[in-house]
């Protein structure tokens, strides 16, 4: 499966800085929403912890607390050292 437009997530995901709530839950919120809604389909690549960090202007740290708290609720799973991917197991 191919790896999601990197430009199209960063406008759905941005994590909104005048908020109370934490950059890291935003950010999983709204990755959580685009999965449920389709917009990440069943085995789509996720951009590395990387890049999405530099693209959204956050820390590595905060993007991997993200996409761990997403895993950890079965979202997305790891495909170690390749990077992350929309979990097709997701019931």
């Amino acid at each position: 499966m191919s790896e999601i437009c990197l430009d199209s997530l960063i406008v759905r995901v941005a994590p909104d800085r005048a908020l109370a709530e934490p950059s890291y839950q935003q950010l999983y919120r709204k990755l959580a929403e685009q999965i449920e809604c389709g917009a990440i389909a069943d085995g789509q690549s996720l951009p590395s912890e990387r890049v999405l960090a530099e693209s959204l202007g956050l820390s590595r740290a905060t993007v991997r607390r993200a996409y761990d708290e997403l895993c950890a609720r079965r979202y997305i799973e790891t495909l170690g050292r390749a990077g992350w991917q929309q979990s097709r197991r997701r019931a």
